[in-house]
C-alpha cells in the first residue's frame, strides 16, 4: 500500500485553497490502511504533520483520547480524519465536529479526509 501513499499525498497536495481533501475508497479497511500511510509517508518527508500552523496539538490530543478506534486516534493527531459505515456514533460526531471547529482544519494547510464509498 506505501506504492499508493505517493500518488495520494500528492494528489492531497495539491492546491485546494486550503480546504480539506475528501479521498474516497473502497473500504473500512483501505480508509484505516490509507491514512496511516499518508500520515507515514509525510513524516518521511520530515515535512510533520497536516495540521495547520494554528491548530493546537494539545487540544487535538485530548480530543483523539476520547476516539474509540485506535487507527482514528493515531491519524486525527497528524490532521488526517476518516469515516466510514461502521464508525460508532460517537466518533463520527466527533470527527466531523473536529472539521466544523477546525480542530483539525485550518484555512492554511492541506487536510486528506476519507470516507469509505458504499455502492
Amino acid at each position: 500500500l506505501m506504492a499508493m501513499a505517493k500518488p495520494v499525498y500528492n494528489a492531497v497536495m495539491r492546491p485546494s485553497d486550503g480546504k480539506p481533501t475528501i479521498v474516497f475508497v473502497p473500504s473500512r479497511q483501505q480508509a484505516q490502511l490509507t491514512a496511516i500511510d499518508l500520515m507515514a509517508y509525510r513524516e518521511s518527508l520530515d515535512e510533520g504533520t497536516f495540521l495547520g500552523t494554528d491548530a493546537d496539538s494539545s487540544q487535538v490530543s485530548a480530543a483523539a483520547e476520547e476516539l474509540k478506534e485506535a487507527t482514528l486516534q493515531q491519524v486525527v493527531t497528524a490532521g488526517i480524519g476518516f469515516v466510514h459505515e461502521g464508525l460508532s456514533e460517537l466518533d463520527w460526531e466527533s470527527v466531523t465536529s473536529m472539521l466544523e471547529f477546525r480542530l483539525i482544519c485550518d484555512d492554511d494547510a492541506h487536510h486528506p479526509i476519507l470516507n469509505r464509498m458504499t455502492t
